[in-house]
């Protein structure tokens, strides 16, 4: 299985580096400004050629949306051919030994924090979010549909035009489908595949862009961004243990990209080529839109200051006076929070910024900003070292014309974070702060840390030009460097201090959790599953998702209707799942249940755990078992089932409705 999984992280990178390098090669953007931004090309029309196939109704594979994407990499050599010698210097800049240092470090982060805790590459993790991730994938593989507008985890092959539209960023499910599509693993290890790639090429090769535009003079900077890069709890690791998060994780690791461009054609002077910058910003828009669209947003705070800073300038530049720039920057700030509160109102948009989650520390302004500035946050021991650094960093850029709007962004997700930690749900102010991210403190948390990475490399940096003038430069380098390593200790038993848990120690070691511990899903249960399987094809089949047959689609193909531990999950269905679930066990007594059960359809209920199981394994989290008493309540003496399969206690029935 490892030597699969290999296989798949192999092709998943190059799917993500091949089309995108070749188009922006072509397009004049230098070799490894290509090879860094070629993953938002790449994705973006993955994404986009699976919408055009889905929509009238084509049944594709992993070849033709990649086909798809290298004629577009023929379509634009032919288009440029000819102009490459006009187009002068590349706009974008990167250096190779940055480039090779930033994969390096995600490399090993990747292979020591991720790839070692996963104990089989078909671990996945039984939580919440990844039923939906796992079926949703399975649903692209068996329907031969890719597309992110047509994103049912319930459609049903064949496909037709114009059908099943829902809309769902699934971006990284598409790019994890092809991968399982292309190598033949399963939708559990294409999972650890996708995640794998973005961890070890994608993140990476976006912090090194992203460190080259901003500390353009300023090496160690630059390389203390690329060291740091893994150092937070809160992202990249946050989004991988808690959810998951996984989308979310890929729109973020693709931000520092966008955020560059974007930076670059607000800054750009004159009439040096900007044709490359803008067709890799529209697509790296359209992949942030694909993967997560709360990241546009993200990059929206993040750019606007710059955009600001540059209409100051240019207002200054045309003889205007400072009062009267200042008054203009004023003027669109106004502009810009009326839209974003505005933008809240939006049908959609509306939906997202009603969710509502309970503070932890209700009222405890201090203790909030306390998690939030220790970079530990709610779920994580505090992060002394990288604090130390940001620290250091954010009085530093003070000074730093080309830093200083970058800490806008910062300020801004630290007092969201705090908000939101200590204001309930129905307050105004934590809605508008962080509305389009699901009013989600995890999601805050991880901006923060986006946020004060550059200023931990700058920390970095400071710490080892105060200490080189006094010091030889190899001697100055040490504190800097123990105090980097410092971010990433892991967890270790100190004599007289009994355990100490570190903030990436506590991240390694709930990674091993989640993929080894059986939460409602045993091993057991899995191979029962995929009898189930082979017992009765493609048949659809009534279950309680709560007992783990919620995986039971993406893990083994079984047909399962109830593909969700949404405690809505039965709010989209007809009223006929309503009696089912909570009566089907008294079929002979009530006609209205035999009624229901007959315009469902299904012949078939299954039942990992039940009310007779010496030790259920529930998903207990928005379990209300009063609404699976119709499914859980059934034995083999139940009136109106036959048992076709047993194991233990767990059971496949057939109804009998004649």
């Amino acid at each position: 299985m490892w030597t699969t999984f290999a296989l798949g992280v192999l092709f998943c990178s190059a799917l993500v580096l091949l089309p995108g390098t070749l188009q922006l090669l072509s397009l004049g953007l230098s070799v490894p400004v290509s090879i860094a931004v070629a993953p938002v090309v790449s994705i973006a029309e993955f994404v986009a050629f699976g919408v055009a196939f889905g929509v009238v109704g084509v049944p594709v594979g992993w070849v033709h949306l990649f086909a798809g994407s290298m004629a577009c990499c023929v379509l634009l050599a032919v288009l440029g051919k000819g102009r490459a010698a006009t187009r002068g210097p590349s706009p974008v800049t990167l250096s190779v030994r940055l480039l090779a240092l930033s994969l390096l470090v995600g490399v090993l982060a990747c292979l020591l924090t991720y790839v070692r805790t996963l104990g089989s590459p078909e671990a996945f993790a039984q939580q919440f979010d990844n039923a939906s991730h796992l079926n949703r994938i399975q649903t692209f593989l068996s329907t031969s549909r890719f597309s992110t507008i047509q994103a049912s985890t319930s459609a049903q092959a064949p496909i037709r035009p114009m059908s099943d539209f829902v809309f769902y960023p699934s971006g990284w499910h598409v790019l994890a489908a092809m991968t399982s599509d292309a190598v033949g693993c399963s939708p559990a290890m294409s999972e650890n595949v996708a995640n794998s790639v973005i961890l070890a090429v994608v993140w990476p090769m976006s912090v090194a862009l992203f460190a080259d535009e901003l500390f353009p003079h300023d090496r160690a900077a630059a390389v203390g961004a690329a060291l740091l890069s893994f150092a937070s709890p809160a992202f990249p690791w946050g989004f991988i243990v808690s959810g998951p998060l996984y989308a979310n994780f890929a729109g973020y690791a693709l931000l520092p990209v966008d955020f560059v461009l974007a930076r670059k054609l607000i800054y750009l002077e004159g009439s040096r080529p900007r044709g490359g910058v803008v067709f890799a910003l529209m697509a790296g828009l359209a992949s942030l839109a694909a993967l997560q669209p709360n990241a546009v947003f993200v990059l929206v705070i993040a750019v606007v200051p710059h955009a600001i800073v540059r209409l100051r300038r240019l207002r200054l530049r045309k003889g205007a006076s400072a009062r009267s720039a200042n008054a203009t920057c004023a003027a669109a700030a106004l502009v810009f929070v009326a839209c974003w509160v505005g933008g809240l109102f939006v049908p959609g948009l509306s939906a997202v910024a009603g969710n509502h989650w309970y503070p932890y520390l209700p009222s405890d302004w201090l203790q909030a900003l306390r998690d939030c500035l220790l970079m530990g946050f709610r779920n994580a021991p505090d992060q002394w070292p990288l604090a130390i650094l940001v620290a250091m960093g954010a009085v530093a850029s003070l000074r730093m014309k080309r830093l200083r709007p970058c800490l806008p962004p910062l300020v801004y997700f630290v007092f969201a974070y705090v908000c939101n930690a200590t204001m309930w749900y129905d307050d105004f102010v934590p809605r508008i702060l962080l509305g389009y991210w699901y009013n989600d403190i995890d999601r805050a948390a991880a901006c923060v840390a986006l946020f004060a990475l550059p200023f931990a490399a700058l920390g970095a940096s400071c710490a080892f030009r105060l200490l080189k003038r006094s010091l030889p430069m190899c001697a100055a380098a040490l504190p800097s460097a123990l105090l980097v390593m410092a971010c990433y200790a892991p967890s270790f038993d100190a004599p007289g201090l009994g355990h100490v848990e570190t903030a990436l120690g506590a991240r390694e070691s709930r990674l091993v959790e989640l993929s080894s511990e059986d939460i409602c899903l045993t091993s057991g249960e899995v191979g029962f599953l995929r009898r189930c399987r082979d017992e009765i094809g493609d048949a659809e089949v009534i279950n309680n998702p709560f007992d783990g047959s919620v995986f039971g689609y993406g893990v083994a193909g079984l047909n399962v209707r109830y593909r969700s531990f949404w405690p809505a999950c039965l709010d989209d269905k007809e009223r006929a799942d309503w009696d089912v679930t909570r009566w089907l066990n008294r079929i002979c007594e009530f006609e209205s249940v035999r009624k229901s059960a007959n315009e469902i359809g299904d012949e078939y209920v299954l039942l990992l755990d039940s009310d007779e199981s010496a030790d259920p394994t529930y998903f207990k989290f928005t379990y209300s078992p009063v609404e699976w008493q119709g499914l859980t309540r059934i034995s083999d003496r139940t009136p109106g089932f036959e048992t076709v399969l047993e194991e233990g206690d767990m059971r496949l029935y057939r109804i009998l409705l004649e």
